[in-house]
């Protein structure tokens, strides 16, 4: 029953077509936008529909994080699905958006699912430096100056020192520096930056200016 609800909501999140908030669970029903519907969930709004679930498995559910995204033309979207249950349920999931100022061919879908995979087994927090709150860089330097300080270092090395910190920093949380891990036949895995892989899988195809757009992760 509980991949059942997911299934549901799934249909739902996918017809209604945009983001849903915690306050209209009450409101929405899932008849309006699911077909099909098993009769248990008749004329149920998503949060009757949880409480369904509750009841019938004794579990204490709750609908955690998601989000719906609309892609344009010239984008593609790579999903991976880890720990799968069915082909849309699993115990963790992404998606990255690929995107060009031509139209992405449908044979990069495979590298865009790679891309996934990578975004499920690295768990970044920020797709490039730019996307980095000033607020949150600032912090992460300031633990690195008060740490490299406490080891005794030299107060005119403290800046070359943090500097490379930072930079480790953002190969572990920023993924278009992050070092790509899925390695097969065809792709540089170990050797390059996310970025840089992408990059070249562009040039390959003519798009000068493939990039990823957008990514989510779901745990």
């Amino acid at each position: 029953m509980f991949k059942q609800y997911t299934e549901i909501l799934l249909e739902l999140l996918a017809n209604y077509g945009k983001s849903i908030s915690e306050d209209q669970y009450g409101s929405i029903l899932l008849d309006s936008y699911v077909k099909n519907l098993d009769e248990h969930f008749k004329s149920m709004s998503i949060m009757d529909g949880l409480k369904h679930v509750i009841s019938k498995t004794q579990e204490n559910c709750k609908i955690g994080n998601f989000n719906v995204y609309t892609y344009g033309p010239n984008d593609l979207i790579g999903v991976y699905v880890h720990t799968s249950s069915t082909p849309n349920a699993g115990m963790k999931a992404s998606y990255v958006v690929l995107s060009s100022n031509k139209k992405v061919d449908e044979s990069l879908k495979s590298f865009a699912e790679k891309l996934a995979m990578q975004v499920v087994a690295s768990n970044p927090k920020f797709l490039n430096k730019e996307s980095v709150p000033a607020e949150r860089l600032e912090a992460e330097r300031k633990i690195f100056v008060e740490n490299v300080l406490a080891e005794g270092k030299k107060p005119e090395h403290v800046d070359k020192i943090v500097n490379s910190k930072i930079n480790g920093w953002y190969e572990e949380t920023v993924l278009n520096e992050q070092q790509f891990l899925i390695i097969d036949h065809d792709e540089e895995g170990g050797k390059s930056k996310v970025s840089q892989v992408v990059q070249k899988k562009g040039k390959e195809l003519g798009l000068e200016d493939l990039h990823i757009k957008d990514f989510k992760l779901f745990i």
